[in-house]
């Protein structure tokens, strides 16, 4: 693919081809069309007498056709046809060019004759020929007019731009006059010389778009029949390039759909579609170039594969095709040009398939490099095809006939017997190494049904814990091994017992591990565009060719350790001391100079805690949480309770001054205090520091950030950002689309106002995937809207009373996980990641496209949803996924869908969805 190049009317035709003196390789140049603008020969002379005929003159030696050059006074000074003009005459003066040239302007005059003359002509029209075409083509403009003002006098030259230009070898001017006049003429020709050597393309008929938008080749000369385009040229060699929207109503030129055709994959006759070019002589090529659109929100895109025929005579195509496949379609809408080498294939005719990706291909231009091909050449003979030979037929052959028969159809007997005997085998196996892993086990087991069975009834957690919290909540991250860094599985843990009931499961946790403390600071890697298609770790067992997700290692850790998984016997809590989710984040060095390593109850420095950071591209190197004066928080109203805290509504007054670095504020404004009970024990505090370290370094203007902390008395707290208009699911719930009728008081959103909101999520969640951490409960709920549509992701909606209902509780209440909202291998493994964060992204598209009116699976209970993981895992067909909501584009559910994908590294990047939703979002101005 080469780089997006912006078209603009007279920009895109390829003419220019410019060749090395020893070599065949070409480079095609997007010449502008200005310079397409030289004299062709008639006032020069570069066109000899000769090449200049006519239809008749008054008298050949003094003004035949000879003298018809433009600014010239030879003889009698022009060409004058030998009758009078009128609209039934039919005279002409024709100009032989011997060779192809671009023709985009003619500059005509009358007979001035030294003083003497009075003739010239008003109007005229232009015929043009071409071999494509074996005949006279009448020239007319994209008005759709054919008749050309002429001069008004005889001494002035009046110069008109062809639009669409012509690509021809011979021209004729016919002067044409409503009332009977002679007429004499002068003439010039302006253009360039037409390097492609295209004479004529064939290609289906296109199609409309829409009520107010065709897509038709409007300009195209040649023949038409009831499907298809023969033996001319027209849109896709007139060398003007449309807009990249070809439905926006700021389109250049006459009409919307100004420089586009267009075929729908549906259509019988052009699926896939084909397209024949036939060249002037025979040629060399080395590269094809199509200038497409790629409108994804109208079903527009790139082809995803290409197919060429070379031939000499253009009636057989006896070699293999050249194929291309276009793997990738970018997500930005722009068009673009596909380039594509041609490896110097010899030929004089291209037969070309290009295949669909989605419902239409779109063209602006096509172009090809090519020089002429040096040697003899002949035609392709029709292929021989041998005749059929049936042996004869005698008992002896029946009876081998029969034998053979049997003979097949007993090993075809045979190897389905041992593929289902393997299928059996590996099935078994593979329900074996889950129960070994102790990741599901089943409640009940039948021999007639090996899948898996999660059942959340009688499932409950003994964990013993030294200090009685979260368990491991930071696992240990290598960040050395950059193939550790895609998922985050469960930490070492031993199981004591598995009783035969699997109804009451202990598990001893090693405390010793309460929380992993790096030897060293290490940066965490920036992801790359390569690193989406690094494979998950090494399993037990192998991959099969459709890349089934594999059951992961548990001696393997990549992320915060997970503890609880939905539907096993441990647990997982995301919930952190204060309320807040807790991110799972890098191994990165938490144990700088802070309370939480020396065991004091507030922070060593007098009025900052300091957080040094070494070595990363992504995060500050120093980072200082304030120390805030209490009293100028004023507690408004108790929003939500964890587990050792509570988190408050507040007015902040009078802290400008100390916030005002991390973040511009009125004088008095909202905060979030999330706060420690003042009887937590002292493992608690730690974690409550840990948190404080953690939200220090995100620095990113589209996450909550923490202004500073209240560590010099009781209770222990953390003020966090909070916008005026509150969480995106209540902003959501206050507003109705734009399509409904509004009443005068009802609040509406556009869509662009939407993609707006998803951009800025997108853009918050590149940022953590650029550090490594990891969310863990991306919903509607956890972003702040403040003016302007502004978006903050925050991470204390778990500890609202509100939203309890969007959270799954297992293990008697002790863990609550957002199910609705997580990722197949999130709720069956634990396993977090940036690429379970994507999951969780498209649910919350889902709910901005449906203004979050409820909540995802609604008519599901959270068993039923659970089960669903299980059957995405299982691969049985019995999954279901979220429906595409009313209003919303086909391709931002395909977005989804791709958000959705079973296997995580086929999911895209949040840098990708962020690019994507971006543009999108590009001409979207803000409404107040």
């Amino acid at each position: 693919m080469t780089p997006h190049v912006a078209p603009s009317a007279y920009f895109l035709l390829l003419l220019g081809v410019i060749y090395g003196p020893s070599q065949l390789c070409s480079q095609v140049i997007a010449t502008n069309l200005e310079s397409c603008n030289v004299t062709l020969g008639m006032m020069s002379g570069d066109i000899p007498d000769e090449d200049i005929s006519c239809s008749s003159s008054h008298n050949a030696g003094s003004v035949g056709p000879a003298f018809a050059r433009l600014n010239r006074e030879i003889n009698g000074g022009a060409w004058c046809p030998s009758r009078q003009i009128s609209s039934d005459t039919y005279e002409w003066l024709e100009i032989n060019l011997r060779s192809y040239y671009v023709v985009r302007g003619i500059a005509t005059q009358g007979r001035f004759g030294n003083g003497q003359g009075r003739e010239y002509a008003e109007k005229y029209m232009i015929e043009y020929w071409r071999a494509g075409i074996n005949k006279w083509v009448r020239y007319i403009n994209r008005s759709e007019k054919y008749v050309i003002e002429g001069n008004s006098n005889t001494y002035t030259s009046e110069f008109r731009a062809l639009d669409p230009l012509i690509i021809s070898d011979r021209i004729r001017i016919v002067p044409y006059s409503k009332d009977i006049r002679t007429v004499c003429m002068r003439v010039e020709l302006y253009g360039c010389k037409w390097m492609q050597g295209i004479v004529s393309y064939t290609a289906p008929i296109g199609e409309r778009f829409s009520s107010t938008v065709n897509l038709f080749d409007k300009t195209y000369d040649g023949g038409r029949d009831d499907s298809t385009l023969h033996d001319g040229l027209g849109q896709l060699t007139d060398g003007v390039g449309g807009g990249d929207y070809f439905m926006s109503e700021h389109s250049t030129g006459p009409g919307k759909d100004y420089g586009w055709v267009g075929w729908r994959s549906n259509s019988s006759h052009s699926n896939p579609l084909e397209m024949v070019f036939h060249f002037d002589a025979v040629r060399n090529f080395s590269a094809a170039y199509f200038y497409c659109n790629n409108q994804h929100t109208k079903n527009v895109s790139l082809f995803s594969s290409a197919k060429f025929w070379f031939s000499i005579g253009g009636r057989w195509y006896l070699d293999e095709p050249l194929i291309f496949k276009n793997t990738h379609n970018p997500l930005p809408e722009k068009a673009r040009n596909v380039t594509i080498r041609l490896h110097h294939k010899i030929g004089r005719f291209i037969k070309v398939h290009l295949s669909y990706r989605s419902g239409w291909i779109v063209l602006s231009e096509v172009a090809f490099s090519s020089v002429p091909a040096a040697g003899n050449f002949t035609e392709e003979d029709e292929p021989v095809v041998p005749p059929l030979v049936f042996p004869a037929v005698t008992e002896d052959s029946i009876g081998r006939h029969h034998v053979a028969i049997v003979i097949a159809v007993l090993a075809a007997v045979i190897m389905l017997l041992m593929l289902a005997i393997f299928i059996i085998t590996f099935r078994h196996r593979r329900r074996k190494q889950a129960a070994s892993h102790g990741i599901l086990k089943p409640v009940a087991h039948s021999t007639n049904d090996h899948r898996i069975t999660v059942n959340m009834k009688g499932l409950e957690l003994q964990y013993q814990p030294k200090y009685a919290l979260n368990g491991n909540v930071y696992g240990q991250v290598n960040l050395d091994d950059p193939d550790k860094l895609v998922y985050q599985e469960p930490d070492d843990f031993k199981a004591s017992v598995y009783p035969a009931t699997y109804s009451n499961v202990v598990f001893l946790v090693d405390s010793s591990r309460e929380y992993a403390i790096p030897q060293d600071c290490i940066a965490p890697r920036s992801p790359k565009a390569s690193d989406r298609n690094v494979l998950p770790p090494t399993f037990n067992r192998p991959l099969g060719k459709c890349s089934q997700p594999s059951l992961p290692n548990p001696a393997e850790n990549h992320y915060a350790a997970a503890d609880v998984v939905v539907g096993t016997s441990v647990s997982l809590n995301i919930q952190g001391v204060s309320g807040s989710t807790l991110y799972a984040v890098p191994d990165l060095d938490l144990s700088a100079s802070s309370a939480s390593s020396s065991g004091n109850d507030s922070c060593p420095a007098c009025n900052n805690c300091t957080v040094t950071v070494q070595n990363s591209s992504h995060l500050s190197t120093t980072t200082q949480v304030r120390e805030l004066p209490r009293h100028r928080m004023r507690l408004l109203n108790k929003i939500g309770e964890g587990q050792f805290g509570e988190v408050h509504l507040a007015q902040a007054e009078g802290i400008r001054e100390l916030v005002e670095p991390l973040c511009t504020v009125d004088s008095t404004f909202l905060v979030v205090v999330k706060s420690l009970h003042r009887d937590a024990g002292e493992a608690a505090r730690k974690e409550f520091f840990k948190e404080v370290k953690i939200l220090s370094r995100i620095r990113d203007p589209n996450i909550s950030q923490i202004l500073g902390v209240c560590t010099r008395d009781e209770p222990l707290a953390m003020i966090v950002e909070y916008f005026e208009h509150g969480d995106l699911k209540e902003f959501l719930n206050e507003h109705l689309p734009d399509t409904f009728v509004a009443n005068g008081v009802a609040k509406t959103l556009c869509q662009d106002t939407l993609m707006f909101v998803a951009t800025q999520i997108a853009s918050g969640l590149k940022y953590l995937e650029s550090i490594n951490f990891v969310h863990r409960d991306v919903a509607a709920r956890n972003c702040l809207v403040g003016a302007g549509f502004s978006v903050k992701i925050c991470d204390f909606a778990i500890s609202r009373s509100e939203y309890q209902q969007d959270y799954y509780r297992v293990q008697s209440g002790s863990s609550m996980l957002p199910v609705r909202w997580m990722s197949w291998e999130a709720i069956l493994f634990g396993r977090f990641s940036t690429k379970s964060d994507v999951w969780a992204f498209a649910v919350t598209l889902w709910e901005i496209l449906t203004f979050a009116r409820q909540r995802p699976f609604a008519d599901c209970s959270d068993d039923v949803v659970v089960e669903n993981a299980r059957h995405m895992y299982n691969m049985d067909g019995q999954a279901v996924h979220l429906s595409q909501p009313p209003e919303c584009p086909k391709v931002l559910f395909d977005l989804m869908l791709e958000c959705w994908q079973l296997n995580e590294v086929d999911r895209p990047s949040f840098n990708d969805i962020h690019l994507f939703l971006q543009s999108k979002s590009a001409e979207y101005s803000l409404k107040t």
